[in-house]
């Protein structure tokens, strides 16, 4: 199938966005708090990665020339050399990084167990508070991931239009919901504040965008012209004065989901420069390694005592502060993007290359898959 540069860009954004907020958690920051929570949503840029996500596999399983069983093989070979080797890398670089010891995803738990490492390589730790995000940092969105690719045959085979995407994602905000209501009351470990925010990332909690990423899939192919755009838009206006009404169904981050929605789709029609360009091209093609890499980066800044650049302890311009956090953010980029293009050249396209290889020596079937 051939590839959309909109949808490239898009993943771009989203990694753009994540290290945004991620590098206004290091160095002195004192910024107003409307700055603050624009930073933070860039915390929104993982959902973005979900509803892209799903919108090329289902273009691409809709592709697809072979049987169900053989295509159903070849997707999971594909996705595991596509996520596997380079988490792995990620596995062992932070272990050694930051040891075995206590750290704020352990709970109550002292050190980093046989069984975290094994459900790690395993992708089993999205079920776990304790191992979901304990070893590599962000580690949690790859168990959410890796939990919908098993999904993603039995939803092929049943969402099969626009309407029962629809359904789908009323569905999958139901179930959110119903989960919530009852593990919020029926805290299983001890530490009850890490229940409360492995509620908020696991898998139910993130189901939504996922069926987004679907829903845009159906909207795209079926080439509805701007009736989608003014759908959307009128339930985000719907949508926006319960913003704040965080834990429920009309969270920042579900709203924020159908911007991306909504953002996604109005590209794919018309791909808008400021957006859709090959400097957001690049970073998305290597946006996996520079998730996985820009921790490791901020983390050495900080060892190094390199996060500030401007003394703004003693300022009160907005301007010497923004101008601070632009220039760590610019080195984060540059050093985060440099490193991962190393990476994805190395390691993750080899790897994708070995996927099909063995793809290419299955018997029948064979299908191209977007990455």
């Amino acid at each position: 199938m051939r590839k959309f540069e909109f949808i490239d860009s898009l993943r771009g954004v989203a990694i753009l966005m994540v290290i945004i907020v991620h590098c206004s958690q290091y160095g002195r920051n004192y910024f107003p708090v409307i700055i603050s929570n624009v930073f933070n949503l860039g915390l929104t840029g993982v959902q973005l990665f979900f509803i892209i996500s799903a919108f090329t596999i289902f273009y691409s399983l809709n592709n697809r020339k072979s049987d169900q069983e053989t295509s159903n093989l070849q997707f999971f070979i594909r996705r595991y050399f596509r996520i596997a080797p380079m988490y792995y890398i990620g596995i062992f670089y932070y272990l050694i990084q930051d040891g075995l010891g206590d750290r704020y995803w352990l709970g109550d738990q002292s050190h980093i167990t046989v069984s975290n490492v094994l459900s790690n390589l395993t992708f089993t730790h999205g079920f776990y508070p304790y191992h979901i995000n304990s070893i590599v940092p962000g580690g949690w969105t790859i168990a959410v991931e890796m939990i919908f690719y098993c999904l993603v045959p039995f939803l092929f085979s049943y969402i099969t239009s626009l309407w029962r995407a629809i359904f789908g994602l009323g569905a999958s905000i139901l179930v959110k919901v119903i989960f919530y209501k009852i593990l919020i009351e029926n805290c299983l470990i001890i530490d009850v504040n890490l229940w409360n925010e492995f509620l908020s990332i696991y898998i139910f909690s993130q189901l939504p965008y996922f069926f987004m990423g679907i829903l845009l899939y159906y909207i795209f192919v079926k080439k509805y012209g701007n009736l989608p755009i003014l759908i959307l838009s009128g339930i985000i206006l719907i949508c926006l004065p319960f913003f704040s009404r965080k834990g429920l169904v009309i969270d920042p981050r579900f709203l924020m989901g159908l911007i991306f929605l909504l953002l996604a789709y109005i590209l794919s029609q018309k791909p808008i420069k400021i957006l859709v360009n090959p400097i957001f091209s690049f970073f998305g093609k290597i946006s996996f390694s520079m998730y996985i890499v820009h921790f490791a980066v901020l983390h050495w800044l900080n060892h190094f005592g390199i996060v500030d650049f401007l003394d703004i302890e003693t300022t009160s311009s907005i301007f010497l502060k923004l101008g601070n956090f632009t220039i760590r953010y610019t080195v984060v980029l540059v050093t985060t993007g440099a490193i991962s293009y190393l990476t994805f050249i190395t390691i993750e396209q080899p790897f994708q290359n070995i996927a099909k290889i063995i793809i290419n020596r299955i018997p029948k079937g064979k299908i191209e898959l977007v990455d």
